[in-house]
């Protein structure tokens, strides 16, 4: 069993995941572990939008599909454009 290094900071913990694919010689299997995961919850901005009622329909069936809410599709195809658009 190897031993899990102590990290200075989550991208020093990241970069060492990345760079190990098989992490099973540092975990026993038979034991259960605990994790703690804290997001860090931004607040956005509101921004309201005049859709046409097909279109809504439409992005909601696609919202439905992939498992979020309409509004989460919008604001996930809104930043993948913005982070195509310089």
């Amino acid at each position: 069993m190897r031993k899990i290094p102590k990290f200075k900071n989550v991208q020093d913990e990241m970069k060492f995941w990345d760079k190990h694919d098989d992490w099973t010689p540092y975990f026993d299997m038979a034991k259960p572990i605990a994790v703690k995961v804290e997001l860090e919850k931004e607040k956005g901005e509101i921004l309201i939008l005049r859709l046409q009622k097909s279109l809504k329909k439409h992005m909601a069936q696609i919202a439905q599909e992939m498992g979020v809410g309409v509004s989460t599709l919008a604001r996930m195809w809104l930043v993948e454009k913005s982070l195509t658009v310089k």
